[in-house]
């Protein structure tokens, strides 16, 4: 993968989770917009590359192409959820939800570009 390749996947990522992170922290938890962008930015940095240059790469190893992607979206969903609730003490099933979202939407724009 190329530097412009990962920055344009990191691009497409963060543009599909921010309105889903802002929407859902908005008005489901109060978040003010400006934390609830921060929040989704600050989850994307941590990972967006853990994802791409580990978890994918160590389960490629052990499993077939698509489990290997979904054990890795299984993860950071778990680690967004984490970050988020480190960060902004709001209901832990509201941001499971949000992350699961976020994510699911993501990976779908992601099968639809490729």
């Amino acid at each position: 993968m190329t530097a412009v390749s990962y920055f344009a996947a990191f691009a497409l990522t963060e543009g599909v989770e921010a309105p889903v992170y802002g929407t859902v922290l908005v008005f489901l938890e109060g978040v003010p917009l400006t934390r609830a962008l921060g929040a989704s930015a600050l989850v994307n940095l941590v990972s967006h590359p853990l994802f791409t240059f580990v978890l994918v790469s160590l389960a490629w190893h052990r499993l077939a192409p698509v489990p290997a992607v979904l054990a890795g979206e299984s993860l950071v969903v778990a680690i967004e959820a984490a970050l988020l609730f480190a960060w902004l003490r709001r209901d832990p099933p509201v941001l499971v939800a949000a992350s699961l979202l976020a994510n699911a939407c993501s990976f779908a724009i992601g099968l639809l570009v490729l």
